[in-house]
C-alpha cells in the first residue's frame, strides 16, 4: 500500500493563507491597508514547511480571490475556504485526505505573509508570503 505524503497538503493550506496576487517579479509584502479591492484576482503564494519531517519544504500556489472570499486554490489537492477582510487580515481552512489546515496573517496591494498550521505530524506548521498580481 502506498501513502501519499501529507506534508504538501499542509504546506498548501500555508500558501492559502498567503491570498495575496502575485507575478514572478514581485516583492514581499509592505504595509497592510484597509482597502478592499486589491484582494480579488489571482496570488501567487510561496509556503513553506518548517517540520523537519516534511518531504515538501516549499510550494507555490494560486489562488483565486473574488469579492474576498476563497473561491479555489491551484496546486492543493482537497478543498480551501477562508477569506481576506477588509482590513487584510488572512483566514482560511483546508482539508484535504483528512488533514485540516489553518492559515492566517495579512495582505495589502504590496503582498503579504503569515503563518500556516495543520494537524499532520508530518508536516504541521510553515509559513508564506504572497505576492500581488501584476497590473
Amino acid at each position: 500500500m502506498t501513502m501519499k505524503p501529507r506534508c504538501p497538503v499542509a504546506l498548501l493550506a500555508l500558501m492559502l493563507a498567503a491570498l495575496v496576487p502575485t507575478n514572478a517579479s514581485a516583492e514581499p509584502a509592505k504595509a497592510v491597508t484597509s482597502s478592499v479591492a486589491y484582494k480579488d484576482g489571482l496570488w501567487v503564494i510561496a509556503a513553506r514547511c518548517h517540520s523537519f519531517l516534511c518531504p515538501v519544504k516549499q510550494k507555490q500556489l494560486i489562488a483565486h480571490v473574488h469579492g474576498g472570499r476563497v473561491e479555489r486554490l491551484e496546486g492543493l489537492p482537497g478543498t480551501a475556504t477562508g477569506q481576506v477582510g477588509p482590513g487584510g487580515m488572512v483566514t482560511i481552512t483546508v482539508n484535504a485526505f483528512g488533514i485540516v489546515g489553518h492559515v492566517q496573517g495579512r495582505v495589502d496591494s504590496g503582498g503579504g505573509a503569515g503563518i500556516w498550521s495543520s494537524n499532520s505530524i508530518i508536516c504541521s506548521r510553515g509559513d508564506w508570503l504572497a505576492f500581488p498580481p501584476a497590473q
